[in-house]
């Protein structure tokens, strides 16, 4: 039997209570290479309906309406619709459904668990936890965090920084997988398919895009009243693409930029490309968080993948990766007047941008994308299926 019919008879489910079925990790990276590899593949995640997309089977889960339900009712639900497609591997997303995954395994299930954030970091910036509990809080889920992840038959990291750290507490059956875009998706000008008669982008301007979650901590103020600085006469406009918060929203809307700022809200990852394609330079000027600080995100390989020249925040990795590729400009995310030049100086000096993005381009092709990251998720699950 080659190893491709033996993918077939091996039923992959990936499961999360948090995420959209849509997000651009679980199903156009992890599962839609899953599923060309041969593997059955099904997805349970926040979904309007039951659906087929491209051999993949989508299942909505429940939808939950606080925090408990979250936290303690939909994991258990999820648990039922898992059970009920007779998995063979379990592949979970979220720090609630690891108790789900424990269990699972006492069922003698294979179980992945898919770490996109690091969680102990992530606690301390938690609005809706007390300040005084946050720093205790994180402390006692670096503690337990590893204890339950050493049952499971793999973890799969994003960043090598949450590696290394459930490597020191042992925590050794460990994938890194890093979200690097796929060339493919990027190796033609894709049609503009976000420019629908709704949203009021004159073809004269010249948009500078953020694409990803817009909070405060992501730099949303100092985009906004960078745009807002810029001079008229060069027609900038920032294009906010990604989900935003009611209130950080109502604050925006109130700023002076705002005129000139065109807001998306999330869009699905599949038309990320081609918004790309119509822009001019990236944005990337995340605040120095622990959350951030060593981490580089996704947005940033988008953008040099599109041939964009990138402005983006000077602490490490981005520093690192900006520096060595020479495909953007790096400075202090917190300082509106130096965003305000950078957006400038790249619309004046078009050949300085030309020259960035192809450099960007590059570093993607070379080093910074998803089909060499794939080979390793491939190999893992194979190892796993006793394939090969």
């Amino acid at each position: 039997m080659t190893a491709r019919n033996a993918r077939k008879m091996v039923h992959v489910i990936h499961l999360s209570t948090v995420h959209s079925a849509l997000d651009s990790r679980i199903l156009e990276r992890e599962a839609r290479t899953l599923s060309e590899a041969g593997y059955r593949l099904s997805v349970i995640a926040r979904h309007p309906a039951r659906e087929t997309l491209n051999g993949i089977d989508i299942v909505p889960v429940r939808t939950s309406r606080t925090r408990f339900d979250r936290l303690i009712v939909s994991p258990w639900s999820a648990l039922r619709q898992c059970l009920a497609l007779k998995p063979n591997i379990v592949h979970i997303h979220d720090p609630e459904l690891i108790p789900v995954g424990l269990v699972l395994r006492l069922l003698r299930r294979t179980v992945i668990y898919d770490v996109h954030e690091d969680l102990p970091k992530q606690i301390i910036h938690k609005d809706w936890i007390p300040r005084v509990l946050r720093t205790k809080l994180g402390g006692a889920i670096a503690w337990l965090e590893p204890l339950a992840l050493r049952r499971f038959n793999l973890v799969v990291v994003v960043r090598p920084p949450v590696r290394d750290r459930l490597s020191a507490h042992n925590v050794t059956r460990t994938l890194l997988l890093r979200n690097f875009p796929r060339r493919d998706d990027y190796a033609h000008p894709p049609a503009i398919a976000v420019d629908q008669p709704s949203i009021d982008i004159h073809p004269d301007h010249v948009r500078i895009v953020y694409c990803g979650g817009i909070t405060g901590v992501r730099g949303a103020r100092e985009m906004v009243a960078a745009i807002g600085n810029c001079d008229p006469s060069l027609h900038a406009r920032l294009i906010l693409a990604g989900p935003c918060a009611s209130d950080l929203l109502t604050e925006l809307q109130g700023m002076q930029g705002w005129a000139a700022t065109t807001y998306l809200g999330r869009i699905p990852p599949a038309e990320v490309p081609a918004l790309l394609a119509s822009s001019y330079l990236g944005l990337a000027v995340l605040h120095p968080i622990p959350n951030y600080v060593g981490e580089t995100p996704t947005k940033l390989f988008e953008y040099m993948a599109a041939g964009l020249p990138v402005i983006c925040s000077d602490f490490s990795p981005y520093d690192v990766t900006v520096a060595s590729y020479r495909c953007g400009q790096l400075l202090d995310p917190y300082d509106i007047a130096a965003i305000t030049r950078a957006i400038e100086n790249l619309i004046r000096n078009p050949q300085l941008a030309r020259e960035m993005g192809a450099r960007g381009v590059r570093a993607v092709h070379e080093v910074y994308n998803w089909e060499t990251e794939s080979v390793g998720l491939i190999t893992a699950y194979d190892q796993l299926s006793n394939i090969g």
